[in-house]
């Protein structure tokens, strides 16, 4: 037996449900167990948990199945018997994130459908006060809001002050780290935390370091194309989730160059060797993103049912483009669940939806779109240079 720390409370989007529960109680993966059956009838409807909590549930069942069978195995009958083999890693239902950048995006990308919506918002975690007076109604109907902290830069004070103002949002708050550093804090002042891409896990072994830093959640690097992250969920520990980034900006570098911009303001331009590239001011840094969109929507059917969420990184897009991409990325992947299982019969079953992706989110890159690591991970390139 074991129990939440957490109390039920009234669902905002989703209620929990069977299938919810089953999905997020059941990632026995690379361990001696499997989920037989759930009996939810006595679950109040219009009841939600959140996520973080139903996975501390469930690691916390773990320990107590794992201390029971240590007892067991110490009697002299339990010794001669042979030992359980692990069970190969479970079909998935692949959820939808995304990281929003204004509180009109963060509802948009409910509508859409996608379960969890991550707040891109580098003036609110400084603690500007037009941007806390622009996210204050919202966050003061979110539970547990999701905030992705500023990547690579390492400024302790900055980042204390950043997660010191999400604790003060909600002591339920989730944070998506961009170093370890920050994963120490956030752990520290007891929040839930996701390894962001550029921790760079790519294998079995950098996601147990995420894990046993304090990561509940990983983002796959930019190395590790979608064939390849196939892999690395199907051999991942399984008390920690494995997510893909399959759309949006694409993050390049970080200068402290000020090319004359103001917080918030951007421009376009190409290099000398030809690369285009979107420069955005943050916070006396710039900085740089491709200027093409990132479009994943060909890879869903190597993904969906591999691994357990994707997400599309949308803070630059307006609300109304944040609807119709989610939208599109949503509908496929509802598609996918139903498809066949091989990768080749479910892109043969949901050729229009991949379609339909493709169209939505093109329509919002002016600069263009393209695979990017999803097709050719960098680790593909230098084996090919």
């Amino acid at each position: 037996e074991a129990r939440s720390a957490e109390r039920l409370e009234a669902a905002r989007a989703r209620p929990l449900d069977a299938a919810l529960l089953e999905e997020h109680l059941g990632r026995l993966g690379g361990t001696a167990y499997v989920l037989e059956s759930l009996d939810a009838s006595a679950l109040s409807p219009g009841a939600f948990l959140g996520f973080p909590v139903l996975h501390a549930l469930r690691r916390e069942l773990m320990k107590r199945l794992d201390a029971l069978s240590t007892e067991s195995r110490s009697s002299p009958i339990a010794r001669q018997a042979p030992p359980l083999l692990h069970e190969a890693p479970r079909e998935r239902i692949t959820t939808l994130s995304a990281c929003v950048g204004s509180p009109g995006g963060y509802a948009a990308a409910l509508r859409g459908g996608c379960e969890r919506a991550i707040i891109e918002s580098p003036p609110f975690l400084r603690g500007d006060a037009r941007a806390r007076g622009e996210w204050s109604p919202l966050l003061c109907e979110v539970e547990a809001p999701w905030f992705r902290l500023a990547p690579i830069v390492h400024d302790e004070a900055e980042d204390r002050r950043a997660i010191d103002i999400c604790r003060e949002i909600s002591p339920r708050a989730g944070v998506v780290a961009g170093h370890l550093g920050q994963i120490a804090l956030a752990r520290a002042a007891g929040l839930a935390v996701a390894a962001d891409l550029h921790l760079n896990a790519c294998n079995r072994r950098t996601l147990e370091v995420l894990r046993d830093a304090g990561a509940a959640h990983a983002a796959l690097s930019l190395e590790v194309d979608a064939r390849e992250a196939a892999r690395v969920a199907s051999g991942a520990p399984h008390d920690i989730e494995i997510e893909i980034v399959v759309g949006g900006a694409v993050f390049s570098m970080l200068t402290r160059q000020p090319y004359g911009l103001r917080e918030g303001e951007h421009f376009a331009a190409v290099s000398e060797h030809g690369h285009a590239y979107r420069f955005e001011a943050s916070g006396g840094i710039t900085v740089l993103y491709e200027a093409r969109e990132l479009v994943g929507a060909d890879v869903l059917p190597m993904i969906a049912g591999k691994v357990d969420a994707v997400r599309l990184d949308l803070a630059h897009q307006g609300p109304e483009a944040v609807e119709e991409i989610v939208g599109a990325y949503r509908r496929c992947l509802d598609v996918l669940r139903g498809a066949p299982a091989s990768s080749a019969g479910a892109a043969g079953a949901a050729v229009p939806a991949i379609e339909a992706v493709r169209d939505a989110h093109r329509r919002h890159a002016p600069h263009g779109a393209f695979t990017g690591h999803l097709v050719r991970g960098s680790r593909a390139l230098d084996e090919g240079a």
